[in-house]
């Protein structure tokens, strides 16, 4: 019965931190959807993917809001940032979401974006969409979020303007 009782509780605070964090970035507003894939015969490991993330957004920043702005200012994209392992936990890969200023700038971060991921080595063409509530992807970058794992949100690479509102 104890353990009937604690596999209940484990899935019940999986679902409801699920929720929340997909209530939370639904507020966001976030314009783009995107992953970030490598090719399968890529030798890199964690921590030299993670880095090739953090350097596709700083030149992303960098290319969008020009490098003084990125460096005296820390002008960046607004962007959640998720690692993820994949279905079978062997295959690395990250999902983003993130909010242009205007229309314009969006057709340029997709543009640059584009140029900039393809340009590291063992990357796939990068996916990106936009992203409508319609769509339904609030909680897709922690779809595979489990308690016992650290996969979530890549916060190195992650930036938002305003504070958080405390939800509790």
């Amino acid at each position: 019965m104890y353990l009937a009782d604690s596999k209940i509780t484990e899935y019940e605070k999986v679902k409801e931190y699920k929720e929340t964090v997909a209530s939370w970035q639904r507020e966001q507003n976030f314009d783009l959807f995107g992953t970030l894939l490598f090719t399968f015969n890529c030798n890199l490991n964690r921590e030299q993917r993670q880095k090739q993330y953090k350097r596709f957004w700083n030149e992303v920043d960098k290319k969008i809001h020009k490098p003084n702005a990125v460096q005296k200012y820390n002008k960046r994209i607004e962007r959640f940032v998720y690692e993820e392992e994949g279905r079978n936990r062997d295959f690395l890969h990250a999902h983003f979401f993130c909010k242009a200023d205007n229309k314009r700038q969006k057709l340029a971060m997709i543009l640059v974006m584009h140029d900039v991921w393809k340009k590291l080595p063992y990357t796939q063409p990068l996916h990106i969409v936009e992203n409508t509530k319609n769509d339904n992807r609030d909680g897709y970058g922690i779809k595979e979020y489990r308690l016992n794992s650290n996969e979530q949100l890549f916060t190195e690479c992650c930036y938002l303007r305003t504070q958080m509102k405390k939800r509790w």
